[in-house]
């Protein structure tokens, strides 16, 4: 084996395991950005808000968290109804208090406060939650 061909072993094996590294700290959490297909979920999400927080408040088990993010500035078209990202966004914001109560049920049950902070997720963004029949997340943050 020469030198530069040795040399690119290391950086492949080297790539190789940062890329393993990274997604340990990834384990049962699936990231995506908001598309047309979820934006009629992200919708009901945030209108149910008040009525998921009493469901969130019962959770004992999650094994699974997805999270899919909302994100401020884009204003691209999901739909063939004028949905957009933005009306999404103006929907949170007209369901503030619902959204607050959902935020303040995450904090206080012990387990779902847990996988919130085991993954990375701000509290303060959240501003929907779908909750599976085996107890899996799905959250809709800012």
């Amino acid at each position: 084996m020469t030198y530069k061909s040795g040399i690119s072993v290391v950086i492949k094996t080297f790539s190789l395991i940062l890329v393993l590294i990274g997604s340990l700290g990834s384990a049962n959490l699936a990231m995506s950005q908001i598309d047309s297909s979820t934006y009629s979920e992200a919708q009901s999400a945030i209108l149910s808000a008040n009525r998921d927080a009493s469901a969130v408040q019962i959770l004992h088990n999650i094994p699974a968290v997805g999270v899919i993010i909302v994100r401020r500035g884009y204003s691209y078209i999901l739909g063939d109804g004028g949905e957009s990202v933005a009306t999404l966004i103006l929907s949170a914001e007209k369901s503030h208090s619902a959204i607050a109560k959902l935020r303040a049920a995450l904090l206080t049950n012990p387990v779902t406060r847990t996988a919130l902070k085991v993954h990375g997720i701000v509290p303060s963004r959240v501003i929907g939650v779908r909750i599976s029949t085996n107890g899996s997340l799905r959250i809709f943050i800012l």
